[in-house]
């Protein structure tokens, strides 16, 4: 596998060229799951109020309706349009092609992995942070696979992510520049980081996948 300055150049090189197309994705993915997040502060707040029960348990059914139906799958959508540009041939309807040919894999694995992430971490944090970078790989094995199985995905990622673990988590922490920059540009340089990481992520999962 590059080493991560290396597989970080060449992630700029691919996506700077696309950069317009890049950040539509981002916004729209954002657009969504903020909608979901601003239910879920609705709800809280609601819920410090006399008599809103009610008004907080429509917001939870509809935050987790939006969050388990287009959420969820938007995310394989997302790590499908990078990982195609990685490949040279991205789409900006690559980020709803799961929900025409690999929408029932995408909700059903998702779903099971932040399920078990969240047991896991209820056990212990180490071994549900363990697990989250086992599973790490899994919205790009769906965007890859549509039609693979449930056990098959897990099996999958979990191999591929046998000894490269590490290597993904130096890969993220390599970005904390970007995003203390971001942090104190309010969010501006979220623009560009977003499809930087992603990108960068995608050819590590490229390197890794035939492992």
């Amino acid at each position: 596998m590059e080493k991560i300055a290396a597989l970080k150049e060449e992630a700029k090189k691919i996506f700077l060229p696309f950069y317009i197309y890049c950040l539509i994705i981002i916004m729209i993915n954002y657009a969504v799951t903020s909608l979901q997040q601003g239910l879920i502060s609705y709800g809280i707040a609601a819920f410090k109020l006399p008599g809103q029960y009610m008004m907080l348990q429509f917001v939870i059914i509809i935050s987790f309706l939006i969050g388990f139906f287009i959420v969820i799958p938007m995310e394989v959508g997302v790590k499908g349009f990078f990982l195609n540009l990685t490949r040279g041939e991205a789409e900006i309807k690559d980020i709803v092609s799961p929900f025409k040919k690999a929408y029932d894999r995408a909700v059903i694995i998702l779903f099971l992995r932040n399920i078990k992430v969240i047991l896991w971490s209820v056990l212990l944090i180490v071994p549900g942070i363990y697990k989250l970078y086992e599973y790490a790989m899994l919205p790009y094995i769906i965007a890859d696979e549509p039609n693979i199985s449930n056990k098959e995905a897990f099996a999958r990622s979990k191999k591929i992510m046998t000894g490269n673990r590490m290597k993904l988590f130096k890969l993220q922490i390599s970005f904390i520049g970007w995003y203390i920059l971001s942090a104190i540009t309010l969010s501006i340089g979220f623009v560009f980081l977003a499809p930087y990481t992603h990108t960068a992520e995608a050819l590590f999962y490229e390197q890794i996948k035939d492992k």
